[in-house]
């Protein structure tokens, strides 16, 4: 906006120093803009759009609107993606000081293939440009990412609501439980809410004690308790979690009862949610070893069924099979986590799983030497 002004303003000067020099007679004008007709882009701007027609016109008009960002275009930015924003930053300067405001920063997401470059100097940098602003911290599989670097980012983030830390192997239980408990002390003492969601899926060895002191910090208020009680669904997607609405996601198993927590699911199906509520000893509820489930729809496996067959170890019920992609040769499905894994033959043939290319390209001799 401010580029497209000032370039509305050179235009406006150019217009009036060539102003000075013209007679300002009718007939002293028309001859001028007669002769800047053929010349769409002169010295004189106003002029040259004033006399060009048709595509001389339209052309004009869009090289002036292209001199800066239209209106509204910064508006986006705390919309964007974290690798768009760190793109967009070196289009040019008016761009990299919308990116850099602090709004932008209130919030944002690291996510793969981005989360295994990010190391604990790289995440404080990008969260010193909120400026204590930061309510929403989510790292995804951040593997670089340990106690030493969160717990800097939780000192300059006063204002954080949600830190999603799943898949972050080298935080410890113990460490995560003491900085969020400092994080709650410190924020509440200067008037504000704290952590109210925290996602600690991945962190291995959390036992039943640390993740008590944990729901303590994060169901400190009766709404979040409400929000814990909604039923979480089995799903292959690693951004599920951060879409539930859920104040903590981690659990112990009612069914296995281990010390350390996990994820517990809830079934789909509607006859399993009608027998929970009227046998709840029996409600198919529990971590996933417990109870196997479909990574399609998430309900889970009947005693007396086998399922269906994949080229994964995953289970699959018939209603889900149905709607999967298959191999040509063998039949199998592909489960949503192992889609990716088609082969084909030829550029435009049918799709096959590894284990039939593999015969197709050694034949009998594979199959001899695995005998």
């Amino acid at each position: 906006m401010l580029s497209g002004k000032l370039s509305e303003l050179v235009i406006e000067e150019d217009y009036k120093a060539e102003d000075v020099r013209f007679d300002p007679s009718a007939e002293r004008v028309e001859n001028q803009l007669a002769s800047e007709e053929a010349k769409p882009g002169g010295k004189n701007g106003k002029l040259a759009l004033r006399g060009s027609t048709g595509k001389e016109d339209k052309a004009a008009t869009c090289s002036e609107s292209l001199i800066g960002p239209p209106d509204g275009f910064y508006f986006i930015f705390p919309y964007v993606d974290l690798p768009s924003l760190l793109t967009l930053e070196r289009v040019s300067k008016p761009v990299w000081s919308g990116v850099n405001d602090v709004l932008v920063w209130s919030k944002f997401l690291v996510e793969p293939p981005l989360s295994r470059k990010l190391s604990n100097d790289i995440l404080l940098s990008l969260v010193e440009r909120a400026k204590g602003t930061l309510k929403f911290l989510g790292l995804v599989d951040c593997n670089h990412i340990n106690d030493e670097g969160l717990g800097r980012v939780l000192s300059l983030s006063p204002r954080l609501e949600k830190l999603f830390v799943p898949g972050c192997t080298r935080l410890t239980a113990a460490g995560v439980v003491n900085m969020v408990q400092l994080h709650a002390k410190e924020a509440r003492a200067k008037g504000m809410a704290g952590i109210k969601q925290i996602r600690v899926r991945g962190i291995f060895n959390m036992t039943r004690h640390e993740l008590d002191a944990l729901r303590a910090v994060v169901l400190s208020s009766s709404a979040n308790q409400a929000l814990q009680r909604k039923p979480l669904y089995f799903h292959t997607g690693s951004t599920y979690f951060l879409e539930v609405e859920r104040p903590i996601d981690g659990e112990i198993c009612p069914r296995c009862r281990s010390e350390f927590q996990t994820i517990v699911y809830d079934c789909p199906n509607e006859s399993c949610q009608e027998m929970a509520k009227l046998e709840p000893s029996k409600a198919c509820r529990g971590c996933i070893v417990c109870v196997p489930r479909c990574v399609g729809c998430g309900t889970c496996q009947p005693k007396d069924e086998d399922g269906e067959s994949t080229c994964c170890a995953d289970w699959v019920c018939f209603t889900c099979w149905l709607n999967m992609p298959k191999c040509a040769e063998c039949q199998k499905s592909f489960c949503r986590k192992h889609r990716s894994v088609f082969y084909s033959r030829e550029p435009d043939g049918p799709r096959i799983c590894e284990d039939c290319l593999v015969l197709h390209t050694f034949g009998d001799s594979f199959v001899g030497s695995e005998t």
